[in-house]
Formats: C-alpha cells, sequence, structure tokens
C-alpha cells in the first residue's frame, strides 16, 4: 500500500517523510474530478430550471412589483373600498353595466346612488366607523320567499339578541310595503335626492383598518369571524384580476354566495375595484350555469370546490361548448377531473388558486399548469416567503430539528403543511387573526424560518415540484392514519366516486375500538337507494384494484344527503362523530369490509359489537 501510495504521490525529496499539508493538496487534487461533476450537474440542472421557469417567474414578479405601487398609493390616500368605487363609478364608469341579476341591470351609477342612500341613512341614523353591524346576506330575493327565509333564521337566534339591537331588512326587491314580527322594513325610508355629506365620507386610519369580518366555511369545526382590511380586499381583488389577466370588458359569471371570499371579494371586487361586468345568481345551478352562461354572453366564469364536478355530472348538451367563456378560475378543481372539464366544456385557461379569507399565504397559477394551485419561484423565494414544514402524521404537529430547534423543511416532492411567514409591516404577508384571539393564536408557529420568527399555519397538505409549482392534497384533519399508513381522503374519494358512476362521496377517519389510527369511511350520497348488494361487491373488486390496502374504504355509509356548507364543502365533524355505530345513523344503511366473503356486509347492532370486541377483525 505504502509502494502503491508513493507511486501515485511520490515524496518531493527522496527518504523524507510527507507533510501533512503535502498530503492534503494531494488528496484535494484527487477529488476536484469529482467536484467538477457534482458542480456541473448542478449547474445544468439550475440552467435548466431557468429556462423553464423564468418567464412564470418575470410575470409573476411583474404582476406583484404593479400592486405594490397600486397599495402603494392606495395607502398614501388612506383609500377605502367605498371611496375607490365611488370615485371610479361616478368619475369613469357611470353608464357602464356593473351587475346582471337576472333580468335586472345595475349601472355604476345605479349602484353608486342606491349605495349612497343606503350610507345616508345610517350616518344620519347614528351609525359610523366604531359600529358594529352583522348581515344576513343574500342575493335580491323575490316577494313570494323574502320575508318566510328571513323569519325562520333570526327566530331561531331571537331569545338570545340584546332587546336594544335594532333589527333592519334592506334590499332591491324586497316588497317594501311588507314588514315582519322581527325586523324593519327601511326600503321606503331611503333618500335618492341628497348625497352622503363630505364629513361622513370615512378615510381608513392605516393599512389594518378592519373593513368586514367573514365567517370560515366551518368545514372540520365551528366557523370563526376573520378579520378584513381594506387593503386585503384591494390585495385579494388586484392578486386575482392582474395575474389572470382578467379586463375591464370582461363580463364576470358569479354564482357563488357574496357572504364569502370567493363571491363577495374575489367575484365582486372584479366589478366595484376593476371596472368588469359580474353577473350574480341567488344560488349554484348545475342545470342553468352553462345557459346563464351564453345569455349574459360571459367571459369569464368563477367555481369553487366541487361545482366543476356538478358540472360534468350533468348530460352532455349543445351549451357545453357554445359559450364565450375563455377563463375559468377558482379553487378546488381536482386534479383528477381537471382535464376531462377543459376538454369537454372547450375551456382554454384554468386559474386554479389557492388562498382563503384569513391566509397570508395566498398564490395563483398564472400560466394554466395542470393541477398545481400556484407557485413559489425556485431561484427567487424571498419574494414570497412561503414554504412547506414537516408534521407529524397522526398529531398534525410540526416536527423541529434536534439541533436547531427550527421546523424541518420539505423537499421537492415531499408532503407538507403550508406556512406563510408573518411580516407585520407588510400588508401582503401579514396574519391579523380572528375575533377570537385564542383561534388568532392556535394558527400562528414559532421559530420556523430563523429563531424568533413566527408563521401562519394553513392546515394544508400540499407537495412542491422543483419547478416550484405547489399542488393541493389534502387538509391536515383529512388525512388520517390507518394500519401504519397515511391515507388522503382525496384520493379515496375519487376513487370510490368512480366506481359509482360519479356519485358524490365524502371519505373521514373513525376510531376503531382496540385498534390504532382511523379506519376510513365513505359516506355515499345515495338518495334513490340504488346501490345494491351487486353493486357493493363491485364496489369492493374495483377498489382493491385502484387502491393499496390501507387505503380501501373500511365502512361504507349510504345517505340520502348530507350537510355542505354555502362554497359546496362537506360538513364532516357531525359524520366522524357518529362513525359507524347504527344507533347515531338514523335509517342510513351500513357495511363494512368483509374481506372474507369479497365485498362489503351490513353492518347491524350486533355486528357492531362484534368489531368493538375484535371478533370480526378488520
Amino acid at each position: 500500500m505504502r509502494n502503491y501510495f508513493s507511486f501515485m504521490f511520490p515524496s518531493p525529496h527522496e527518504n523524507q517523510p510527507y507533510s501533512l499539508q503535502y498530503i492534503f493538496i494531494c488528496l484535494f487534487l484527487a477529488i476536484i474530478p469529482l467536484g467538477w461533476i457534482y458542480f456541473r450537474k448542478s449547474v445544468v440542472k439550475w440552467c435548466i430550471i431557468s429556462y423553464k421557469t423564468i418567464p412564470r417567474d418575470l410575470r409573476g414578479l411583474s404582476c406583484l412589483l404593479r400592486y405594490r405601487y397600486r397599495l402603494w398609493r392606495f395607502k398614501k390616500a388612506n383609500g377605502t373600498i367605498a371611496g375607490l368605487f365611488f370615485s371610479r363609478s361616478l368619475r369613469k364608469w357611470a353608464n357602464e353595466m356593473a351587475f346582471l341579476f337576472e333580468d335586472q341591470e345595475w349601472t355604476y351609477k345605479r349602484a353608486a346612488d342606491y349605495a349612497n342612500a343606503v350610507a345616508l341613512y345610517f350616518y344620519e341614523n347614528g351609525f359610523g366607523p366604531s359600529k358594529n353591524m352583522t348581515s344576513q346576506m343574500e342575493q335580491p330575493e323575490t316577494e313570494t320567499e323574502g320575508d318566510e327565509n328571513e323569519n325562520a333564521a333570526v327566530k331561531e337566534i331571537q331569545s338570545s339578541i340584546d332587546p336594544s339591537i335594532k333589527l333592519l331588512k334592506v334590499g332591491y326587491g324586497v316588497p317594501p310595503n311588507k314588514t315582519s314580527s322581527t325586523s324593519e322594513n327601511i326600503d321606503r325610508k331611503f333618500d335618492f335626492g341628497r348625497e352622503l355629506p363630505q364629513e361622513a365620507i370615512y378615510k381608513a386610519k392605516n393599512r389594518h383598518e378592519i373593513l368586514f369580518y367573514i365567517y370560515t366555511s366551518g368545514t372540520t369545526g365551528m366557523p370563526k369571524a376573520a378579520m378584513v382590511s381594506h387593503v386585503k380586499y384591494f390585495y385579494l381583488t388586484y392578486l386575482v384580476s392582474r395575474t389572470l389577466k382578467i379586463r375591464k370588458e370582461d363580463v364576470i359569471y358569479t354564482p357563488l354566495p357574496l357572504y364569502h371570499t370567493a363571491g363577495g371579494i374575489i367575484g365582486v371586487g372584479q366589478s366595484l375595484l376593476l371596472g368588469s361586468t359580474v353577473v350574480i345568481k341567488k344560488k349554484f345551478s348545475a342545470t342553468s350555469f352553462w345557459d346563464d352562461c351564453i345569455k349574459y354572453n360571459c367571459t369569464v366564469a368563477q367555481y369553487i370546490g366541487e361545482t366543476c364536478r356538478y358540472l360534468l355530472a350533468r348530460p352532455p348538451s349543445d351549451c357545453d361548448k357554445d359559450h364565450k367563456v375563455r377563463l375559468i378560475y377558482g379553487n378546488g378543481l381536482r386534479r383528477q377531473i381537471w382535464h376531462e372539464f377543459v376538454e369537454r366544456f372547450d375551456i382554454r385557461e384554468v386559474g386554479e388558486f389557492y388562498g382563503a379569507t384569513e391566509s397570508n399565504a395566498n398564490m395563483v397559477n398564472i400560466d394554466n399548469t395542470f393541477g398545481a394551485v400556484g407557485f413559489n419561484s425556485v431561484l427567487f423565494p424571498c419574494f414570497l416567503p412561503i414554504t412547506l414544514i414537516k408534521v407529524d402524521s397522526e398529531t398534525g404537529e410540526p416536527l423541529r430539528s434536534p439541533h436547531s430547534g427550527l421546523c424541518v423543511k420539505c423537499k421537492p416532492g415531499q408532503p407538507g403543511e403550508l406556512v406563510g411567514k408573518i411580516i407585520k409591516s407588510d400588508p401582503v404577508t401579514t396574519f391579523q387573526g380572528y375575533s377570537d384571539r385564542a383561534a388568532t393564536q392556535k394558527k400562528i408557529v414559532k421559530n420556523v424560518f430563523r429563531t424568533g420568527d413566527a408563521a401562519f399555519l394553513t392546515g394544508d397538505i400540499l407537495i412542491q415540484d422543483e419547478l416550484g409549482y405547489f399542488y393541493f392534497m389534502d387538509r391536515t384533519g383529512d388525512t388520517f392514519r390507518w394500519k401504519g399508513e397515511n391515507v388522503s381522503t382525496m384520493e379515496v374519494e375519487h376513487a370510490t366516486a368512480k366506481v359509482l358512476g360519479d356519485k358524490e362521496v365524502v371519505v373521514y377517519g373513525v376510531p376503531v375500538l382496540g385498534m390504532e389510527g382511523k379506519a376510513g369511511m365513505a359516506t355515499v350520497i345515495d338518495p334513490t337507494r340504488s346501490i345494491t348488494p351487486p353493486e357493493l361487491k363491485r364496489l369492493f373488486t374495483e377498489l382493491s384494484n385502484r387502491l393499496p390496502p390501507y387505503a380501501k374504504p373500511v365502512f361504507i355509509r349510504l345517505s340520502r344527503e348530507i350537510d355542505m356548507t354555502s362554497t359546496f364543502k362537506p360538513k364532516k365533524t357531525q359524520l366522524c362523530k357518529e362513525g359507524f355505530d347504527p344507533t347515531l345513523t338514523g335509517d342510513d344503511p351500513l357495511f363494512y369490509l368483509d374481506a372474507a366473503n369479497q365485498t362489503y356486509s351490513p353492518v347491524t347492532q350486533a355486528v357492531f359489537w362484534q368489531i368493538a370486541d375484535q371478533k370480526i377483525r378488520l
């Protein structure tokens, strides 16, 4: 060995020992080729990523810089959303169309005049910036149904309302001479002949000034009142408009509730702030969706949650491609139906985005990339301080490095919870939270990027590829662990729905006495009770081919209907509580995975106790 070493690296002087410096230099020269190979691969990879992402990144950066400039002007003027709307609606767009509803046409002047009359009434009756008002908000109603709906909702909470609180009713289309026992109709008290006094026109004092509260959907818990500032409204509206190139001349179809962010900000905001015409509907209808788009000559349409799947479930018709819609935007278009949807309805662009009312980690898929909910630059990640962190699959708690104590960031291809760094001085990345301080603190994690910092926990599991695109996987509460493996509810829902002819399916985990983790349970919406024992046997066989053994639903529940939020998301909390106990599920048929008979067999009360006593093994 010594001779070999002497041959490869001869001593500088005969019969003299090798110095440590000399040995180090020789070893360094020996590993240069290996270092060069690694360096070359890294450079090549960097060049490939740059080539593929720089056009996208430059477009995103351009949108961000333009937004920052507009935001600076908005803040400098102490602007409010109402002030921006009034200045533009009366000065620039007075006779142009702002809203279309059924056969009603609302120009900007008409909308501004009506808003002015409402504001004048409340101003003269003592309401001001320091007063909070709550609204039971719906789109304009017809004479026959409005009062009954209002009475049912208000009477439910009547006993808990302070008697001194005024209950007022307002809305175009509500019968002006009709009153109820619980509220006063004030439509006839509006004065359309006077303008709001200058001293009554409010200007924001700071960028965190609250515009209103929006209640979260409450899919896995109680809804929380998220705070929305004027700047937040401006940011969300402008973000979607500019990144997706929504134009002023576009007609946007928004069949979503206006008391949530999707309809009330990202939808209606395109009209209030940016001059597009928005078509509103009283409620979403898969039957009339494309008919309405044709009727109103819509060029852009909005979706959310499961609405795209509802549209696909409709029988094919001539309306599928007779419309002028070039772009659909929203969140919740699943990757499994993405191609099928755009091909059937001839949609050229999909503007899928990620975000929540309270979130500071909002992003948009700006280049029509299949399945992506947004991106962050790989080369310049500092422009959007978001990342994925590893979390415990059972507790959902962030995992931390034993050395630094910081959260562990995910590498490309590794799923993790999305977090957004909280920078209080930046209106884009700040987190205003909820009206409930305790609920706000639960959504904040400390020491993420560096010691002493804080980030917003989105509660969503995403995955990021090498090009920086993000893909939604599941809610942290929806991913459950069974037989030592993580199960994605979305994957199981899609597979089960496909086998059963695209029926609506909701999947969740339920505890089983004596077993670790949670067993998968699928509630299938089957109002006509059309799923028969042969169908269940076929379901068992098909799912065995489509899913790994641990992911197959252990329990099946057939339900006529389930409760949904107003943004078309299933409420899983009650379903999880009821589980597979026949005493809690009413007349809904229950079945369990019967491996011995290769089918799903009924869960009777006797079977339930046999499972609990582990006499039936799952």
